[in-house]
């Protein structure tokens, strides 16, 4: 414990002391998502592994989250998805996903990489679409790229 003496608006304050975090009742954890592909530059029919983490700065634990993976029509034949992962309707889904305050979910697949074309994307995009916390700097399922809860690649 760190001895803390500080002045603020004219009254001394002396530590020891403990600070608590003092709770207004709403869970809080800030979720935010990273997206990564194992080759930048892949060949056609090359197979890619996608990697999403899903962290939680806290202070709450993360509980009921979803994230959806959208596989864009550039990559094909999806595989060794992790952690429970559905594929359908060319999107990955996870649910009911808990992540420690402090923690991170790493969530992989593999897809081989198609030709490219008029119409074709490479663009592959995830967030999270839900979380039983409040997130104070972005909300789940809204689709704006500008937020920490969205990532693409």
């Amino acid at each position: 414990m760190k001895q803390i003496k500080s002045i603020c608006h004219n009254f001394l304050i002396t530590g020891p002391f403990t600070l608590e975090l003092i709770s207004n009742g709403v869970n809080t954890a800030y979720a935010k998502i990273s997206k990564n592909i194992s080759s930048l530059s892949p060949n056609v029919g090359d197979v890619v592994t996608f990697t999403v983490t899903v962290s939680n700065a806290g202070p709450d634990a993360a509980t009921n989250v979803a994230i959806e993976d959208a596989i864009p029509n550039g990559y094909g034949s999806i595989t060794n998805i992790s952690g429970a992962g559905v594929f359908a309707n060319d999107t990955l889904t996870w649910n009911g996903l808990t992540i420690a305050s402090g923690a991170s979910a790493v969530l992989t697949y593999q897809a081989t990489v198609l030709a490219p074309g008029v119409g074709v994307s490479y663009t592959n995009v995830a967030q999270v679409i839900a979380s039983d916390q409040f997130d104070p700097n972005s909300t789940p399922d809204n689709g704006l790229s500008s937020e920490d809860d969205f990532d693409s690649v």
